[in-house]
């Protein structure tokens, strides 16, 4: 926690059981990007639950499920994107 109040981890956390796993995993994801476009860090993590909730809520088979996966795709492709582009303007 000391450290969170230097400044030097941030933690966010969004409510997905209240407000729903597609809309907070895009916002987490958005908050990723933005901190990733800002630098200043060299190790995150990011989950996204979408297709966690879905598989027991819904089942493996299933439209609900291929939609989840889908939504976490290009959640995760914006991030290896931008990921990509931030080592190729340093590396």
């Amino acid at each position: 926690m000391e450290q969170q109040y230097a400044g030097l981890h941030r933690v966010i956390v969004r409510d997905g059981e209240t407000f729903g796993y597609p809309t907070v995993d895009a916002e987490i994801t958005s908050i990723t990007l933005a901190a990733l476009r800002a630098g200043g860090f060299d190790v995150g993590f990011t989950y996204c639950c979408d297709v966690d909730d879905a598989g027991h809520i819904h089942g493996l088979h299933g439209e609900h499920y291929r939609k989840a996966i889908k939504r976490i795709d290009a959640h995760a492709k914006s991030l290896t994107d931008i990921v990509a582009d931030r080592h190729g303007a340093f590396g």
